[in-house]
């Protein structure tokens, strides 16, 4: 499997961080779309079901060029949830995708937040793939973190997709660690092949809206807007430069016969 040239792009679809608004989607998707289209970028976005019936015709355009998943229902920390609830969030967001006529194929839960209850509904909802597992995030700590980068196949026949890591720390390679260790994290090496996420609320100039406690803010809303929005413009030219592709978690899968 040669698949050093290879970077999957997912976009976590859901309201601003912390708040009940979406001037990240409704404001800042635009151009990150259009930024996509100019590097010939094949993304997976993870969308919260609660979203799907404001934004169907949205979701179906995107849907022609990208792949669309499952990011829960409304964005709650699975594991802490009981069975029954567990499943609703699981199966019903997948459900309204599939009200609009697309597929999901793929789930990630909120957080990078996942445990083997949530797994097994994630296989007997249907779905093929997980992106759930990050070397750290504030709610699953450092659980993935000596976890292996390449996908893998769990004995349900799930298949596990990793975020990828910014060497040699083992960072989660997304836009808020690059925007965070910025232009540190931008020099180093990334982990094979490359998952790399980002939420367009990263993309927001203005700063209202935002539920980080006071401790937290610098930390979340640095190289927010505008430099975010070079970052990843940045990420994606420097892939391209160096003649690498980019695909779709599920076309990824499928060419490295993963899934059939």
């Amino acid at each position: 499997m040669n698949d050093s040239g290879v970077m999957m792009v997912t976009v976590d679809f859901e309201a601003d961080w912390g708040s009940g608004l979406t001037r990240g989607i409704d404001l800042c998707l635009p151009e990150m779309l259009a930024i996509f289209d100019e590097f010939g970028v094949n993304a997976t976005f993870f969308v919260v079901g609660e979203l799907v019936r404001r934004y169907a015709g949205l979701l179906r355009d995107i849907a022609g060029s990208h792949e669309v998943g499952c990011h829960s229902m409304n964005h709650v920390d699975l594991p802490v949830l009981k069975g029954e609830e567990k499943r609703r969030q699981v199966v019903k967001s997948k459900k309204a995708l599939a009200e609009i006529g697309i597929e999901a194929l793929g789930f990630r839960a909120p957080y990078f937040h996942i445990d083997t209850d949530t797994l097994k509904e994630i296989q007997r909802a249907g779905y093929l793939y997980d992106s759930s597992l990050a070397s750290f995030s504030d709610r699953a700590g450092y659980a993935g973190f000596l976890s292996r980068k390449y996908p893998i196949k769990t004995a349900r026949g799930v298949v596990r997709v990793p975020i990828g890591d910014i060497l040699p720390f083992r960072i989660p390679y997304g836009l808020s660690y690059l925007r965070l260790f910025s232009p540190i994290a931008g020099m180093l090496p990334v982990s094979r092949p490359k998952v790399f996420y980002l939420h367009p609320y990263e993309l927001l100039d203005e700063e209202r809206g935002y539920g980080y406690s006071s401790w937290l803010k610098p930390f979340f809303m640095r190289n927010r807007g505008r430099p975010a929005r070079e970052i990843l413009w940045e990420v994606l030219a420097d892939h391209s430069r160096n003649g690498g592709t980019f695909m779709s978690i599920e076309t990824y899968l499928k060419k490295n016969g993963y899934l059939e």
